[in-house]
């Protein structure tokens, strides 16, 4: 039997463990009002009913249910019932830093990436709905992830990245074999995707749209519709947050940060950096060693 915790939902990241990653499982008797985190995390329904409330919108969840929110987008719980749920919180620099071939999976860019964000939107799409077995194997990977939290110790730190990759890359391979998307998130799938794989390389909005059979302006409408912003703002902040990862807790400079992040001008990185992120980038040891959060 779960423990029963009424606040199992934490929105400081200091809850989060040097891999910038925690697993929690806990019985809900009780609403959640809206909140926000500061990491981003992916809960699974054990059994139970709730409506999620995301913001002005609402879905009913149940048994086997997976959603993928990030952390500063507000969500919340209402007409809880006998709630078992496994709520997997993460930095998104986990994937590219600790688990980087996890990109490369088909459903990882969809479920992981798109999904949070079309849906904060009020799209219908179909969130991850996983089957008796398949639930009862990520529970397992779960619990398995919760043990060796409890022993805190340094070799388990190996372990549990492991498990938790396998355990998301898992979920990913799920929501691509189940997901049925329209033509236009299939799109927004493929673009996004080939964002993530030249992050590096210079791209234009037109190699964007080539790679995806549409217009620049056909790219730019989906992308308004969906995100509320155009792709070359959307591919300049995945390569912010790329760098950002680069930059926090290793040894890359600046530079190379730059570089490897698709920006060709020091200064202008530099400069787009401080205003997405309120510090420089020679900063972000110093700013994350007294615990400021990763947006």
């Amino acid at each position: 039997m779960q423990p029963t915790l009424k606040h199992y939902l934490s929105s400081n990241e200091g809850d989060l463990d040097s891999l910038g990653l925690n697993v929690k499982r806990a019985i809900i008797d009780e609403d959640f009002p809206l909140h926000t985190h500061d990491f981003s995390e992916t809960f699974i329904i054990v059994s139970g009913t709730v409506t999620h409330v995301l913001g002005e919108w609402e879905y009913p969840v149940k048994r086997g249910d997976v959603y993928a929110i990030k952390g500063n987008i507000p969500h919340g719980f209402k007409n809880v019932k006998a709630l078992d749920i496994i709520n997997l919180m993460y930095k998104p620099s986990f994937f590219s830093r600790s688990v980087p071939e996890i990109r490369s999976l088909p459903g990882f860019v969809p479920f992981f990436l798109l999904e949070p964000e079309i849906r904060k939107r009020g799209e219908s799409t179909c969130a991850l709905a996983l089957g008796d077995q398949s639930l009862q194997y990520v529970t397992m990977m779960a619990d398995m992830i919760m043990q060796e939290q409890e022993k805190a110790e340094q070799s388990s730190q190996s372990v549990i990245k492991m498990t938790f990759g396998a355990l998301a890359g898992y979920l990913a391979s799920q929501y691509d074999v189940r997901m049925e998307v329209h033509g236009s998130i299939s799109s927004l799938t493929h673009a996004v995707a080939y964002m993530e794989q030249n992050l590096s390389s210079s791209i234009q909005l037109a190699d964007i749209a080539q790679s995806v059979y549409l217009s620049p302006r056909q790219l730019e409408r989906l992308f308004e519709t969906h995100y509320g912003t155009s792709p070359m703002k959307y591919l300049r902040d995945m390569r912010l947050k790329h760098a950002l990862s680069l930059l926090t807790g290793t040894d890359c400079s600046v530079s190379d940060a730059a570089h490897e992040s698709g920006f060709d001008d020091v200064s202008y990185f530099i400069r787009v950096f401080r205003q997405a992120y309120g510090f420089t980038p020679n900063m972000v040891n110093k700013v994350y060693v007294k615990g400021t959060a990763e947006k």
